[in-house]
Parts: structure tokens; C-alpha cells; sequence
């Protein structure tokens, strides 16, 4: 059943109820196991936004569909989700894929951290964009006819292109370009 709520005072109130944070009892960032810990440590706000995220993701997705986690620049936003991922990865029952979307600078900055903050025991991560994109692209002439006339379909990935990824960094524009992958 779909309600028309949202802007209802009940709604906003049972849902702030639900998503409370408890500040109070000083909750505990679960880190990965992947992550230095004897190389690095994490700032107070880090360790707070990886606890935030790790006890949002709880309600996921019927309660909660997504988050923003924003601060200014250089305060270790992209080390917080890595952590976040890599604790996911490690424990979730039935774990997917994480996707990241970026510009490419932004995604050369994600593959730095991973190697500077965890050990190879991270997942396996898929840069998909620039070479590695075109590795693993279909060529034109080998799609078929019909998905290139009757649909406009003209960029394809291999069959099995993820390859047991399990982090995919990708660019907006290959997002685009491969919207039926």
C-alpha cells in the first residue's frame, strides 16, 4: 500500500523516531578487516559517520532508501563509505555489488585509498571507465542488427563483465552510454 504522507506531521515524526541515532551510548563504527588499523586511525567525526551509515543501512530499503553524507572537502568522506563497503562486504549475508559514480579524477582518488588504507583483502574492484571500459566492450560491428537498428543499442559489455567485482568505479557518462547493463 502506497499513503500519501509525506507531508503529514505522523509521517515525519514515526520515521524521525525510527532513524534516531543514539548518540548517547557513543555508538561503534564496525570496521572491516582490511582496513591498517596498525598503519591508520580514524578521527571521532570518521568513526561517528561510519557508525551513522552502518546503522542506517539496518533500515534499508524499506525504511531508509538512501542517506547523504556530507562535510566539507578533505575530511575523509570517501574513506568513511570505503569502510562502510568493506565492512559490508565482509559481513552481508547476501552481499552485492557496490557502485560508485564519479568523475574520473574522483574515481582515480577511490582506487588510491583503497591501496593506501586497506590490505588485498578488500574486494575485488572493478575500474570501469577509460582502457578497462573498452577491454571489456562489445565491438559495434559484432552487435547484432536489430538491437542497433530497432533499439539504438550500440554499446554493449561482454557477457561477463563484472568478473566477480565487487566494487564497480564507474564514470557518469558510461552509466549513460551502458544504461541496459
Amino acid at each position: 500500500m502506497i499513503a500519501n504522507n509525506i507531508d503529514e506531521a505522523d509521517f515525519t515524526k514515526k520515521r524521525a523516531e525510527t532513524l534516531t541515532f543514539d548518540e548517547s551510548r557513543r555508538p561503534q563504527a564496525r570496521l572491516p578487516s582490511s582496513f591498517r588499523s596498525q598503519e591508520f586511525s580514524l578521527k571521532k567525526h570518521q568513526e561517528y559517520g561510519i557508525a551513522w551509515l552502518q546503522n542506517l543501512y539496518q533500515y534499508a530499503p524499506t525504511q531508509v532508501s538512501g542517506c547523504l553524507l556530507a562535510d566539507d572537502m578533505g575530511l575523509g568522506k570517501t574513506l568513511q563509505l570505503l569502510c562502510f563497503i568493506g565492512e559490508y562486504l565482509e559481513t552481508a549475508e547476501y552481499k552485492k555489488p557496490a557502485l560508485v559514480v564519479a568523475p574520473v579524477s574522483l574515481l582515480e582518488n577511490w582506487e588510491a585509498e583503497i591501496n593506501r588504507f586497506f590490505s588485498a583483502k578488500f574486494g575485488k574492484v572493478l575500474s570501469l571507465y577509460g582502457d578497462n571500459l573498452k577491454q571489456r566492450k562489445i565491438p559495434k560491428h559484432l552487435i547484432s542488427s536489430q538491437l542497433r537498428n530497432d533499439y539504438g543499442i550500440t554499446n554493449l559489455l561482454e557477457e561477463n563483465w563484472l568478473g566477480g567485482a565487487d566494487i564497480v568505479l564507474t564514470t557518469y557518462e558510461t552509466m549513460r552510454d551502458l544504461e541496459f547493463l
